[in-house]
């Protein structure tokens, strides 16, 4: 996970990529708070 990403403060949580990309249309540019949302899902489904 990049190191932008490491969470302070409450953040949501998502167990899973899809249910943070589900969210935006294809092609939408997304903010460096939805692609850090991204990472910590995948870090979840990985154990890391």
């Amino acid at each position: 996970m990049p190191f932008g990403c490491v969470t302070l403060g409450d953040k949501k949580n998502y167990n899973q990529p899809s249910e943070v990309t589900d969210r935006y249309d294809l092609g939408q540019v997304i903010k460096t708070e939805e692609f850090c949302e991204i990472f910590r899902a995948k870090d979840k489904t990985t154990g890391k």
